[in-house]
């Protein structure tokens, strides 16, 4: 399960230049603010693909945050702000409820 502390880090200390999915479902040691710490990944990716000169697009392409309580809608939002070309899903909710699914 994902923290605060732990994203917060993270980003500090710039592990997983190439993260692109990251799931912390049913974690209670998220918050809004951990999101705002996952977002400045998206800085740290695009310097260090630019020093690597790749075109390719950085950044995380999912985020599955299903079950994690103390976020809040609004608290994606710098998410969805950073990660605008490369975010494919944020997930908060199982995926059940997307109403894509197939009966018998």
């Amino acid at each position: 399960h994902g923290t605060d502390v732990f994203l917060k880090d993270m980003m500090e200390y710039q592990v997983f230049p190439r993260l692109r999915h990251i799931s912390m479902v049913g974690s209670n040691f998220v918050t809004d603010k951990g999101l705002e710490y996952l977002s400045h990944h998206a800085d740290y990716a695009a310097a260090a693909s630019s020093s690597n000169h790749n075109t390719t697009d950085c950044g995380i392409q999912s985020i599955n945050i299903t079950y994690c309580r103390k976020t809040t809608y609004a608290g994606t939002f710098c998410l969805r702000d950073k990660f605008r070309q490369s975010l494919k899903v944020l997930r908060r909710q199982p995926a059940w409820l997307d109403g894509h699914f197939y009966t018998p």
